[in-house]
């Protein structure tokens, strides 16, 4: 109350004295008056102005995320045979039994994409906030990945086009891969409302999901482990929980237009922390090593319940150690697995070699490892790349570091 009162008396004396034709008192009161009102919102603006240098995931980003599909599992899928049993019962099918169903979209997969194990392998890269997918740049700016599976074939070997009037549903099945809201989903689709398995609102205005989610892996709560940045995490209101939910109760006079954004408020939060552990800078510790510590046990707590209901698998134990590099992480499930490295995590390594605080020599395993394969054999886990034997690097920076340890140790007894 105080602070009103005194910007209204500032007012006043600035009317008063350019009333009198004093102008410079005047627009001395006014300046104070807009250093009241502007200077906290400039305090803010120069303290994440001093941050973004130390935001590296947002500029500085070098990041791999390969993640393949098991599609022989995913035609499978409850909502798969779902799709079926609709399109069989409208005389739409292009087979009469679900063996023939699965057997045709393998068959269809497999003429198309030239690849005969049912499987799919998509490699994304973001550099410098620039996204690659399978090597090549992509400005769409979203991590997304879709497969186009025809049930028919024409004479001369092409997929035979439907109609402008006919739903793509009923002439190809669509697998996709995307980050949506901090999650890594794996969905089937594109449905129309006749055969879209979650209709939110029926009547004429319709509104229903044209997908269906097979599984998902909760990639945002690994936080620095891949420093993705925010603005691929794709956040997007319309497809939280809440949102979806509210959809039948939106005529009644009962629901309060808050509870559509429950869950989109709680997002934000959690964004807000996934940028704090994100933050490579001194700014990070600015809210307390404590309050750190719960927020990355409060991430890692959900992380593993979202793991554990979805199925997901990983070794017993990842390469954590200080002394070796992060050789990156693998999770895998019935229908996938989803690797992801941060490169920037051994950015600093000395070859094989790095120097501790000390200037002592410390052995890493070799860099040197090859990520061209991550092809999953059967139902088991991920079959990782195999480490390069003969390695130049491995020469080069053990001869580095061991010239760089012996000048450092010769200086040291000369001083003595």
């Amino acid at each position: 109350m105080g602070r009103i009162v005194f910007r209204l008396t500032l007012a006043g004396f600035a009317v008063y004295f350019y009333a009198q034709g004093n102008v410079s008192w005047a627009a001395l009161c006014v300046l104070v008056i807009a250093d009241a009102f502007l200077r906290q919102p400039l305090v803010r603006l120069a303290r994440v102005l001093r941050r973004l240098p130390s935001l590296s995931q947002e500029y500085d980003a070098n990041i791999v995320l390969i993640y393949t599909v098991r599609l022989s599992l995913v035609f499978e899928h409850p909502a798969v045979n779902d799709l079926f049993a609709r399109l069989h019962k409208d005389h739409k099918g292009s087979a009469q039994t679900l063996e023939e169903w699965r057997k045709l979209l393998a068959d269809s997969y497999a003429r198309k994409y030239k690849r005969d194990d049912s499987v799919c392998e998509v490699r994304f890269n973001i550099k410098n906030n620039l996204l690659f997918v399978n090597g090549v740049p992509d400005f769409r700016d979203h991590v997304y990945y879709e497969l186009e599976i025809p049930y028919r074939w024409t004479e001369t070997g092409e997929p035979q086009e439907a109609s402008w009037i006919t739903p793509s549903i009923e002439s190809q099945l669509a697998v996709r891969i995307l980050l949506l809201n901090g999650m890594l989903l794996l969905q089937v689709g594109e449905f129309n409302k006749e055969h879209s398995p979650n209709i939110l609102r029926g009547g004429g205005l319709a509104v229903y999901e044209t997908y269906a989610t097979v599984t998902s892996f909760p990639i945002m709560y690994f936080a620095y482990q891949h420093g993705i940045p925010v603005r691929y995490l794709n956040l997007l209101a319309a497809a939280t929980p809440s949102y979806k939910a509210s959809y039948d109760e939106r005529r009644s006079a009962t629901i309060k237009k808050p509870a559509m954004y429950r869950d989109w408020q709680a997002l934000h939060h959690e964004v807000a922390g996934y940028r704090a552990l994100c933050d490579s800078g001194d700014a990070k510790f600015e809210m307390g090593l404590e309050k750190l510590g719960k927020l990355e046990k409060a991430f890692e707590e959900k992380r593993e319940k979202l793991l554990a209901a979805e199925g997901y698998q990983t070794y017993q134990a990842h390469d954590d150690d200080s002394h070796h590099p992060d050789t990156g992480h693998s999770y895998w499930n019935r229908y996938c697995t989803v690797f992801f490295h941060n490169l920037n995590a051994n950015r600093d390594s000395l070859g094989p070699w790095f120097l501790d605080y000390y200037g002592r020599a410390i052995r890493r395993r070799s860099p040197c490892l090859l990520y061209s394969s991550t092809r999953p054999t059967g139902k088991g886990g991920p079959h990782v790349g195999s480490r390069s034997r003969s390695c130049p690097a491995l020469a080069t920076g053990l001869n580095s570091a061991i010239s760089i340890f012996g000048s450092r140790r010769s200086s040291t007894q000369r001083k003595a």
